[in-house]
């Protein structure tokens, strides 16, 4: 399923990845851009995300 992600913090982000985890597409979006790029680094290790262009 893909799902569309906002907010990456302490409870965002720990709920992205077990979605993640889960065989989940995701596309993401955080105002701090570190987040969304630490959540790019996490699905590229799962091969699991989404990411539009």
């Amino acid at each position: 399923m893909r799902i569309g992600f906002i907010g990456l913090g302490t409870m965002g982000g720990a709920a992205a990845l077990n979605l993640i985890r889960g065989g989940h597409q995701l596309a993401v979006c955080d105002l701090d851009p570190d987040r969304a790029t630490a959540s790019r680094a996490w699905a590229d290790q799962m091969k699991n995300t989404w990411w539009p262009t």
